[in-house]
């Protein structure tokens, strides 16, 4: 299997493309319930409910439709391309709500703003038709 470079990532609200993307991130995680009773000598968990949430930085454009859709509280679907968004490659998708912005501003650097959200339901994987 051949690595990819970070570089041709995409990500999307619907159908509509976040300009100047830098990073982005999604974390998967499941609640770990308890099992184990009394008399066991070893605590046991099992999965329980499964999340996910991610997190999108991008050098701020006020001309970008795409960055007008991650304001806090706005909800959409996400769709994550690890390595663009080309006829046959996999992405994650699912809906999402944006529950944090922040403005990243330096004297040294273009203005960023760093998104993260939080899913509602299923994160999936797919194949761009």
């Amino acid at each position: 299997m051949a690595t990819i470079s970070g570089n041709d990532g995409v990500v999307k609200v619907g159908t509509t493309a976040i300009a100047k993307v830098t990073a982005f991130t999604l974390n998967m995680s499941a609640n770990m319930e308890r099992d184990d009773g009394m008399g066991e000598a070893w605590q046991s968990s099992k999965a329980g409910k499964k999340r996910w949430t991610g997190t999108i930085n991008f050098r701020y454009d006020e001309a970008d439709g795409g960055q007008d859709l991650v304001e806090v509280g706005d909800e959409g679907t996400g769709n994550f391309y690890p390595a663009g968004d080309a006829a046959g490659k996999k992405y994650w998708t699912g809906d999402f709500t944006v529950s944090e912005v922040s403005h990243n501003q330096d004297q040294d650097d273009r203005v960023s703003w760093s998104v993260t959200v939080e899913g509602r339901g299923a994160l999936t994987e797919a194949v761009s038709a």
